[in-house]
């Protein structure tokens, strides 16, 4: 008897939501990081030595809301970009 194995399941996406409910989401998350995100965890934008968020800011991946966070490294806050094959930007 062969045990483990591949098996297809097929798509497991769950329902996904119409425009109108995809409109509602975003319009309530887009309030809901304007007004408690942005506030409590960016008041300023602080460098330091390590890592730090710049924005907070939601998209669709799929069926599924993200609130994806865009963080500067210590190379970009002092005056580089993301313009070398070697440097990522960063999108946690």
């Amino acid at each position: 008897m062969v045990r483990g194995g591949w098996v297809c399941v097929g798509g497991r996406a769950g329902n996904k939501p119409t425009l109108a409910e995809k409109a509602a989401i975003t319009a309530a998350c887009g309030a809901f990081i304007t007004d408690v995100l942005k506030p409590r965890f960016l008041p300023s934008v602080r460098p330091s030595e390590f890592n730090y968020p710049i924005a907070i800011h939601g998209k669709w991946h799929g069926n599924k809301y993200r609130l994806p966070t865009t963080v500067r490294t210590r190379r970009q806050s002092q005056g580089g970009h993301c313009d070398g094959p070697q440097d990522r930007c960063l999108v946690l």
